[in-house]
C-alpha cells in the first residue's frame, strides 16, 4: 500500500506544472536573455488562465482561478488592483486609450514579441519554430519571422539603440507604448508596476 502510495504522489508531481515567482512568468523583462520552453509553456498557460477583462472602465479577474496556483492568483490580483486605482485618476480619453490597449494585447503576441532579440545586424527569435508550434503558435510565429526577414539587415543607427533593454512590461499590458509625456499617471503607474514587481520578487524557496 505504501509503494502504491508513493507512486501515486510521484506521478502527481510529475504532472504538477512547476511554480515559478509571478515576475519571472507575467513580466516581460529584456534584461534577461532568454527563458527556458517549460517556463514559457507555464507562462502561456496560466497568463491565459489569469488574464484580466476589460469591464466598463475597469479590469475584473476572470471567473475560474481554483486551478491557478494561489502566488499567482494573488499577484493578478493586486495587478488588477493597482490598474483600477489608476484608471481611475486616468482622463477619459486616456483610459479609453489604455483600456484600448489591453483589449487588443493577447499572450501570445507578447510572448512571441518577448522572444526577439538583436544578433549582429538581425532580429532573431529565441523561441523555435517547433516550440511556437507545441504552444499553438505556429501561424503568428511564422507571420513575426516573415515580418523580421522582411525587415533585415537593421539600419546601423539603429542597432545600438535596439539593444538597450527597454524598461520591464506586465505580460497583460504593454506598459512602453503609455506615453509619459502624455501625463504623469502613465508615469505613476509605471511605479506602482514596478513597486508591486519588487514586492513579489522573493527567492524561489519562500514561493509557497
Amino acid at each position: 500500500m505504501k509503494v502504491l502510495l508513493l507512486f501515486f504522489l510521484f506521478l502527481f508531481c510529475r504532472c504538477t506544472d512547476e511554480v515559478y515567482n509571478p515576475v519571472d512568468l507575467f513580466v516581460i523583462r529584456d534584461t534577461v536573455k532568454s527563458v527556458s520552453f517549460s517556463q514559457q509553456k507555464v507562462r502561456v498557460k496560466y497568463a491565459e488562465m489569469l488574464c484580466p477583462r476589460v469591464e466598463n472602465d475597469s479590469l475584473m479577474m476572470p471567473m475560474n482561478v481554483e486551478e491557478c496556483p494561489a502566488i499567482y492568483t494573488a499577484y493578478v490580483r493586486d495587478f488588477v488592483k493597482l490598474m483600477n486605482a489608476r484608471l481611475k485618476e486616468m482622463p477619459e480619453r486616456l483610459r479609453f486609450m489604455t483600456l484600448g490597449l489591453i483589449r487588443a494585447n493577447t499572450i501570445k503576441k507578447r510572448v512571441l514579441m518577448s522572444s526577439v532579440k538583436v544578433q549582429g545586424d538581425r532580429y532573431v527569435l529565441t523561441l523555435s519554430e517547433k516550440e511556437a508550434k507545441s504552444l499553438g503558435f505556429e501561424k503568428e510565429y511564422n507571420e513575426l519571422k516573415r515580418f523580421l526577414d522582411e525587415n533585415s539587415p537593421i539600419p546601423p543607427c539603429f542597432i545600438e539603440a535596439l539593444k538597450e533593454p527597454e524598461p520591464d512590461t506586465s505580460i497583460f499590458c504593454d506598459f512602453r507604448l503609455l506615453n509619459e509625456g502624455l501625463s504623469p499617471v502613465f508615469a505613476e503607474l509605471k511605479q506602482a508596476f514596478y513597486a508591486l514587481n519588487r514586492v513579489y520578487a522573493v527567492n524561489e524557496r519562500d514561493i509557497p
